[in-house]
């Protein structure tokens, strides 16, 4: 997909490459800053390849910040914290003004959001006027009171002008902007209005709990806010149909389809088919369900199989090597593995961090 692209278009890639890029610029004086961060990880190499061929280069490395505005990812043991999250932008055009990681925000996530700030210089063109247009709370007009205003006010205005200046369309149209911009105002906008009062508040608290680095209080309240965005997403749901059915009954047809538009999904999911055993195109999902059970359960439950004869054989008549030691790991032994292991990397399975 990158391929297809044209050479002069401004590229822009951001998303969790789960790539510590480190601080050796020697192969990729291009490709990285010189405020590297971190021991490179296995896609480390993998991602400065690509970026070298590609022409890209890492936005985050290019600006000193302190590590509470670089890192962008956190462990769930408190401790381990790493840059994976990187912005990339090809090396032609000169957009990058400013990248860095804001910890404010709250997401339920265990990744810092990473802000890029863009430019692209174009050429100057000659200045045209542009109408900014008006978005009016029209609504507001099925109010008696409101509805009588704005008709006091518009007459008003129409009888102070002259027959000259009620023939010019452009007087007319501002002075019908006028007052309806006084009398009406401006159609609301409210983003995620279906959010309440308490699911706020506890967003601020889980915010707070995070920064001040309480985990068993991020916890549960991290649990409450999932059940109160829940509830409240399912009571907005439901206030909204019943205000489409009603708008509905009483003839609004533009009002109801306007509410049950919001109802439906920003997108639609597509979902490719896949071949069955026998060659059939399978589309819907319990189909697919049952086609991909079917094939782990033949790949994951196969019969045991004996080895070969001769294999059997040479074990048997095989005598024990002296050179391999059998004996349990000496202390000495057991403190050079773990002097061997890399720092910052999260626990196992034993939940003993590396650095203890």
């Amino acid at each position: 997909m990158f391929h297809r692209l044209r050479s002069a278009q401004p590229v822009v890639i951001l998303g969790d490459f789960n790539a510590v890029t480190g601080t050796d610029r020697t192969c990729y004086p291009t490709v990285l800053g010189p405020h590297g961060h971190g021991t490179p990880n296995d896609n480390s190499e993998r991602l400065l390849n690509f970026c070298s061929g590609a022409g890209l280069r890492t936005g985050g490395l290019w600006f000193q910040r302190k590590d509470i505005h670089r890192l962008t990812w956190f462990s769930n043991d408190g401790f381990t914290a790493k840059e994976i999250d990187h912005v990339l932008v090809n090396t032609r055009w000169s957009l990058l003004r400013n990248c860095r990681t804001y910890r404010s925000l709250e997401f339920d996530t265990d990744h810092l959001p990473v802000i890029a700030t863009l430019a692209i210089r174009l050429k100057r063109l000659s200045k045209k006027t542009i109408t900014t247009p008006l978005y009016l709370n029209v609504r507001a007009l099925q109010n008696q009171s409101v509805s009588s205003r704005f008709e006091l006010e518009l007459s008003n205005r129409f009888a102070a002008l002259d027959e000259d200046s009620l023939a010019n369309w452009e007087c007319f149209r501002e002075t019908m902007q006028e007052v309806a911009n006084i009398t009406v105002g401006n159609k609301p906008f409210l983003k995620r209005a279906w959010i309440s009062d308490k699911t706020r508040d506890l967003i601020c608290q889980k915010r707070d709990a995070r920064l001040h680095r309480e985990k068993v209080a991020y916890k549960s309240l991290s649990q409450d806010c999932r059940s109160s965005i829940r509830q409240d997403r399912q009571t907005w749901a439901e206030t909204m149909a019943a205000e489409g059915e009603q708008r509905l009954h009483d003839g609004q047809l533009h009002d109801a389809f306007a509410n049950f538009r919001q109802l439906r999904s920003s997108f639609i999911r597509f979902s490719a088919p896949i071949s069955a055993a026998d060659g059939t195109l399978l589309s819907d999902r319990c189909s697919k369900l049952a086609c991909w059970r079917e094939h782990y359960e033949g790949l994951l439950n196969r019969q045991p199989t004996s080895p070969p004869a001769q294999l059997v054989q040479d074990a048997s008549v095989a005598s024990p090597s002296p050179d391999i030691p059998v004996d349990p790991p000496t202390q000495a032994e057991v403190i050079s593995a773990i002097n061997k292991l890399r720092s910052s990397r999260a626990p196992g399975i034993c939940g003993i961090h590396p650095n203890n």
